[in-house]
This record gives structure tokens, C-alpha cells and sequence, in this order.
């Protein structure tokens, strides 16, 4: 049994980083024993000028600690102002009580993270976002294990997306890494209007 958590940080209702998202966690479900929790940041009210030496209790507080007890955790965030949306960057700067006072994560294990970014404007600033997010999450102990990205051209190839973004959340629900078959880079997108997956 493993606990997947989703952090949909989009300030829109329902955008293609939230569907992708969803996706990934409905094909984690099926028949498995996987405990599945899904947090939409933009509903919550937290602490904002976030100083990592003072203990702060919010509504993020107890999604940290759940994020701490997961075995993967689903990033989500649309592109804004080219960087991740103020919520996900909320979140991800809250993470670093990971560490430890030498910069270096608390724990042993490695959590595994799906990141999904979609973008308005192109797939070049997608992958940017996805790239630092990656970098950013790797710090405080995740390893990357999937993405998922696209901009506002793939509404013909969400098809092709949704099925990869069920394929990664079918390999968490068999309890594999979802890189294993799907290439071993863990990158899927669909680039402009090309329905063939990229790796």
C-alpha cells in the first residue's frame, strides 16, 4: 500500500495541469490499496513571508506532514508569470523544513514526484517551469519520476496526454516506478499539436 498525494497549485478551477493532475490519480486507484489524498491549494488560507525559523501552523501545516508520510507526490501547477503559480511556490518554499540545519534533507528515503505543468503561452516555458521545479524539489529529498507537460495547443492531443498521465498513475498503483517502462528519463509530453509522446 502507498500513499500518493496530489497538490493541485492552480488558481483556476479546472486547466489542463488540473485534469492531467486527476488523471494521474484515477489511474492510481483502480483495485490497489493505495491511499489517495488530493489538496487544492488555492481553497486553503496559509501564512504568507514564510520564515523557516518560526514554527507556523496553517491550513498547509498538516498537507506538509502528509507529503512527509508520502511515497509520491503529484505537483501540478499551470505557468504564471513564467514560474509556477504564487501557491505551488508557497508550498515548495514551506517544504525546506525537510532539511536539516546544514541544507541537506532530514530523511533517508526519497520520495518520488510527478510534476505536470501546462502552459498558456509555449512548450519551451512549460519546460523551464518543470525543470526548476524538479531542481527545486530535488533539494529537499524528491526524485522526479515523471512529467507531464503541455501548452494551450494540445487540446487535440489530450487523448495522448490523459493516457500517459493514466499510465504513470497505473504504474504507481503497481507499486513500480513509473519511469521503469515508460522510457527511464520519466519525461512524457506532447509538444504544440504532435500526438506522439516525447521522451
Amino acid at each position: 500500500m502507498s500513499l500518493i498525494v496530489a497538490v493541485i497549485g492552480s488558481p483556476f478551477e479546472d486547466d489542463y495541469s488540473v485534469k492531467l493532475a486527476d488523471t494521474v490519480l484515477d489511474g492510481s486507484m483502480g483495485l490497489s490499496t493505495n491511499l489517495i489524498e488530493r489538496y487544492t491549494l488555492r481553497k486553503l488560507k496559509f501564512v504568507h513571508g514564510f520564515d523557516p525559523e518560526v514554527n507556523v501552523e496553517d491550513d498547509l501545516t498538516p498537507i506538509i506532514y502528509t507529503i512527509g508520510r508520502a511515497d509520491c507526490v503529484v505537483f501540478s501547477t499551470p505557468v504564471i508569470f513564467k514560474g509556477v503559480s504564487a501557491q505551488m511556490k508557497l508550498l515548495i518554499d514551506r517544504l525546506r523544513c525537510f532539511l536539516d540545519e546544514e541544507g541537506r534533507p532530514k530523511s533517508d528515503q526519497t520520495r518520488k514526484a510527478i510534476i505536470v505543468v501546462s502552459s498558456e503561452n509555449s512548450m519551451d516555458e512549460a519546460k523551464d517551469v518543470s525543470k526548476r521545479m524538479e531542481s527545486s524539489l530535488s533539494e529537499v529529498g524528491f526524485e522526479t519520476v515523471g512529467t507531464i507537460l503541455c501548452d494551450s495547443s494540445a487540446g487535440e492531443d489530450m487523448p495522448v496526454l490523459m493516457a500517459t498521465a493514466r499510465s504513470l498513475g497505473l504504474e504507481l498503483r503497481n507499486n513500480k516506478r513509473p519511469d521503469q517502462n515508460l522510457g527511464g528519463t520519466g519525461m512524457h509530453s506532447v509538444v504544440g499539436s504532435n500526438a506522439t509522446p516525447t521522451q
